[in-house]
């Protein structure tokens, strides 16, 4: 979610005060409980199809299959606030070296009736050994009510290194690059850099990523996921600037999956998220 909310929430929540910096603490959560769990998205880090915002690269750099879901966050107390999503993507080997991956992501936002943005995402990535490479394409509307409308239209791209058990990745993008209208929809652009700790075997993954967006300065955060028996996983993260606290659990059964995930603030409080996907390998 981005600055354009705020004149929205200050109807709904308690004070002008309180909805100017709930809404930005906001920013950047999407209804994926596998990206909220780790405290945000990971340039060194293969989320898989709900990381849609994440570093591109990453797409290609994940196993075989074909994924889609969809899922919900529903920010506890603040009533009338709901943000939705749906995912799909598609991972196919070529030869014995090299991957291809396509990825659609969708994700609303509503403040009751007075409020509603939209984005979609879509995504290209490709793997040759060890590298791999990405560029997602991204369109925003907002409505304001009252025949008051926005759009944007941006991209962004990354490549990612794999060395052994290690990923570095790195990611640049602005959702506005191309187009803004009004003016006031240009957003600032955001680099990050991540390093993770992914053995192939999946059974414990940690990553630590700083990112810097122009004009807000630099956040830190790190993640760690592990695998449990009977088709679990959780994964627990930390950020800062602005400081949020992050854990979720996932569990997998044949071709289903549920996640779960919670994600808290000094601003806002909890928020909740969850989701239900279908990955076929």
């Amino acid at each position: 979610m981005d600055r354009r909310r705020a004149p929205y929430l200050t109807k709904i929540v308690a004070s002008a005060m309180v909805a100017a910096r709930g809404w930005a603490a906001l920013e950047g959560t999407d209804p994926a409980p596998q990206v909220v769990r780790l405290a945000g998205t990971h340039p060194g880090l293969a989320v898989g199809a709900q990381d849609f915002r994440g570093n591109p690269a990453t797409a290609a750099m994940a196993p075989a299959t074909f994924e889609s879901g969809a899922g919900i966050t529903r920010p506890l107390g603040l009533d009338g606030l709901q943000e939705q999503a749906g995912w799909a993507s598609w991972v196919a080997a070529v030869g014995g070296n090299s991957s291809g991956a396509a990825r659609l992501g969708w994700r609303g936002f509503s403040a009751d009736d007075l409020y509603r943005d939209d984005a979609m995402f879509g995504t290209l990535a490709w793997r040759w050994r060890n590298v791999g490479v990405g560029i997602t394409g991204e369109a925003l509307r907002c409505d304001y009510g009252e025949n008051v409308v926005g759009s944007a239209f941006g991209a962004s791209m990354g490549a990612a290194l794999r060395w052994k058990d290690f990923v570095l990745g790195a990611s640049t993008g602005d959702i506005s690059i191309f187009h803004a209208e009004p003016t006031w929809m240009n957003e600032p652009t955001e680099t990050a850099i991540g390093l993770g700790f992914a053995p192939h075997s999946e059974a414990w993954r940690t990553a630590l990523t700083t990112s810097f967006r122009e004009g807000q300065g630099w956040d830190w955060r790190m993640a760690q996921e592990v695998t449990l028996p009977a088709g679990l996983d959780a994964g627990v993260g930390i950020g800062v600037e602005p400081f949020r606290m992050a854990g979720g659990i996932g569990w997998s059964l044949g071709w289903s999956r549920l996640d779960a995930a919670v994600e808290g603030d000094p601003v806002l409080g909890w928020q909740s998220h969850v989701s239900l996907g279908l990955a076929i390998r």
